[in-house]
């Protein structure tokens, strides 16, 4: 199963609905991947995070190697935004 990433309104990180500290963000992705580099990540992110915020954190993933980044959304009138 993919690994999911959210970034909420406040620009917090979370990674499976666990909240991780900014600085830890990379080591504890890498580490729940088990060091998977093919592993799929999706990146959800509240609709008020700023595009160049979401932008930053893809390119962050895919800077650490991981090769396999979707951006997820979901369709309009579908539930509420990633918290």
């Amino acid at each position: 199963p993919p690994i999911v990433v959210s970034v909420d309104a406040s620009g917090a990180f979370f990674i499976d609905q666990k909240s991780i500290p900014t600085e830890e963000f990379l080591p504890t992705l890498t580490a729940n991947s088990e060091n998977d580099k093919e592993r799929r990540i999706h990146v959800r992110a509240d609709r008020n995070v700023n595009y160049g915020k979401v932008m930053e954190v893809m390119g962050s993933i895919n800077s650490a190697g991981f090769t396999k980044v979707a951006l997820v959304s979901e369709a309009p009138g579908q539930g509420a935004p990633a918290k």
